[in-house]
């Protein structure tokens, strides 16, 4: 678990095996042998106002420290199955979660990465609209 207190992001991460049979091909030819399901939480837990979570970027190395997968520039969230990426905004205290697989050559590895995130400007309040309609 993460927090960014600039933001106000709190970024919980878990990951778990998937049997070999739960995906296809891997193992033959080099390819990946290892999958791994993968869920993000991402919650606002900032004070001020809303934040729009912009994009993603992921390093993912494999036991040898060898970079097998690599997410560059702050691509939006995209999760497993999906053509549509996700720039959620979130007011405090909402939080958005997605999940995914990655697979591997080998049984263990790492995941590094980082969220570009937004502090919007706050929606005015009923009372600072009907004072701007008097104005």
């Amino acid at each position: 678990v993460h927090t960014c207190a600039a933001s106000g992001l709190r970024v919980e991460a878990w990951s778990s095996p998937l049997n070999s049979g739960d995906l296809d091909g891997g193992g033959a030819g080099g390819e990946a042998a290892y999958h791994f399901a993968f869920r993000i939480k991402l919650h606002h837990v900032g004070r001020g106002g809303p934040i729009q979570i912009l994009g993603r970027e992921w390093e993912v190395y494999d036991s040898k420290n060898k970079r097998e997968k690599f997410i560059p520039g702050y691509q939006p969230i995209y999760t497993y199955g999906s053509r549509h990426g996700h720039m959620p905004i979130l007011l405090p205290g909402e939080g958005f979660s997605y999940s995914n697989i990655v697979s591997l050559p080998t049984a263990h590895g790492i995941c590094r990465g980082s969220f570009a995130v937004q502090q919007l400007t706050p929606a005015p309040s009923r009372q600072q609209k009907e004072k701007g309609a008097k104005e």
